[in-house]
Order: structure tokens, then sequence, then C-alpha cells
């Protein structure tokens, strides 16, 4: 994966781009791309998008309001945080918030919770739009995420295997934990018998075959977490390794109340450089308790 000198160079160079509606959804988009804004110090790109049936303009008068509201919930102890903002009318949040992060080269969209109704969009509409073939990575934020916004993140998961996708995140994810400095924590989930998988496994007891499963998943996160501690040794990045069993979409969501981030790759196919997500990443956008990261593909 590199050493942390190349992450440095590869590190995200755009925007933090925020999806704002103006209730609580827009609250928790802003809170969470302020954090990765801060954390990865970089400039902070808010995108309200007022839904309408025609592309009428927006008044100054409404485009002020929506500032000023803004503007006092990025305020910290230091004051507001520095930010740009565009408002546009458009019958479809989702690509106006794709042409936003393709013109400015955005690093992240962060948008509200998955399952939110607002009165303005239905963000789980407009999140899982984003997350089949966003051009950057993707946040979202769980509902609630702005009472309780860290200043930086202090645990950094991310949802670890052996494909290609994962590798990313992980990347992804040690990139973070530097500038955070904060723990990560590989987590690594053991499935039982996939089904429709008889005919492969016909040799093997389901005991067996989890048996396996088991140490098949074992032996690749310890190799994974030995491999960061090595490289970060210097750097004194704490790195662990965490091996679940069941379904990873379950998994993943009730280990995720233990954490501050958790990262995930998009699946296997599809796009390059695009979001895509699966069963086991839908199922962790939907229902982590923490914000989820969703990384494009390699």
């Amino acid at each position: 994966m590199g050493d942390n000198r190349d992450m440095e160079a590869s590190a995200p160079a755009g925007p933090v781009v925020a999806g704002y509606v103006p209730d609580s959804n827009g609250a928790d988009a802003l809170a969470l791309a302020a954090v990765l804004a801060r954390v990865n110090r970089l400039p902070l790109q808010v995108v309200s998008v007022v839904t309408a049936r025609s592309n009428e303009q927006v008044s100054d008068e409404v485009a002020a309001r929506i500032r000023e509201e803004v503007a006092g919930q990025l305020a910290g102890p230091e004051g507001p945080a520095e930010f740009e903002l565009s408002v546009e009318v458009s019958r479809s949040p989702a690509k106006h918030l794709y042409e936003a992060a393709e013109r400015t080269g955005a690093s992240t969209i962060v948008i509200g919770p998955a399952k939110a109704k607002s009165r303005l969009w239905r963000s789980g509409k407009v999140v899982n739009s984003l997350l089949e073939g966003a051009p950057c990575a993707v946040a979202v934020a769980p509902a609630g995420y702005a009472a309780r916004a860290p200043e930086k993140f202090e645990r950094v998961a991310v949802a670890f295997n052996r494909s290609d996708e994962a590798a990313a995140a992980t990347a992804e994810a040690e990139r973070l934990a530097l500038a955070s400095g904060a723990t990560l924590t590989l987590v690594s989930v053991a499935e039982p018998v996939p089904p429709g998988y008889g005919a492969v496994v016909a040799a093997l007891t389901a005991s067996e075959w989890e048996s396996k499963e088991e140490k098949e998943k074992r032996a690749a996160l310890d190799a994974a977490v030995a491999e960061l501690r090595e490289r970060n040794e210097r750097g004194g990045l704490l790195v662990e390794g965490e091996l679940l069993g069941g379904v990873p979409g379950d998994k993943l969501a009730e280990a995720s109340g233990r954490f501050d981030v958790f990262v995930i790759g998009s699946r296997e196919y599809g796009p390059i450089r695009r979001t895509l997500v699966g069963s086991t990443s839908r199922a962790l956008v939907s229902r982590s308790a923490c914000p989820v990261l969703v990384t494009p593909r390699p």
C-alpha cells in the first residue's frame, strides 16, 4: 500500500462538498463535512439544492438566508468556519451534487441520514443515487450527528477483506487516522456458508466451512495489521484488528457504535473511480451509528 509519504502525496486535494437542506438533515451533513474538511485541511463547499419543477433562479433574499443559516450551524468557539456556498433550483439534487463534485474536483460528497425524509428532498433517494456512480468518495452522516460531532476522529474503522476495493478503503482509513491522530481498526467478517454454495462445499460440514473461513480471514487480517504497524512504527499510529462472525452488513452495523467513522470500499465491479455499493456497504450506510465513508473504486 506504499509508505506514509506515498499516502501524503495521494491525499485528497479537492474540496469537501456538503449537500445542504435547511433542516436537521442539512445540519448533520454540515457537521460531518466540517470535521472532514478540518481533519484533511481542505476547503468546504456547501451546495444547497432547492427542488422545484422549473429551473427558476434563487432570489438574493433566499440565498442570503441560507448563507446565514449555514454560517450559524458552522459557528464554533473561534467563529464560523470558512465555506463557499452555491444555491440552485433543481429537480434532481443528486445530479446537481454530481456536477458540483466534478466541477470542483471534490474529494468527498457529504450528505445527511440515508433514511431521513426531508421536506425539501428525500435523503434516502439522493444517497442511493450518489452511491451508484459518484465521482469521488461519499460520506453519510447518521441522524443527530450535529449534536455530537467531534473536533476530530479518535477511532477510525475500515471494513477489511482481500479485495482491491478494500485495500483502497484501508489506505484511505490509514491516511484519515494519521491526519486525525486516531486509532485505526481493521474489521473483518467471517461469513457463514453462503446460500447457493451447497455443491461447492458439499465435502465440508457447516462448522468446517466456518472454521476454514475464519482461519483464512484471520490470517489475512493479521498480515494487514502487521504491515500497517510496521509501516507506521515511527509515526505512532495505533493499529488493531477485529474479526467478527456472521452476515457482514449486520455485523459491521452492530460494531459501528464503537467508532467515530467507518470507511468501506465500493464493490468489486462497476465504473472505475466511481462509487458503486453492494449489499454490505448499503446495509452499513443505512444502519450505521457513526458516519460512513464509501471510497470509490481504485
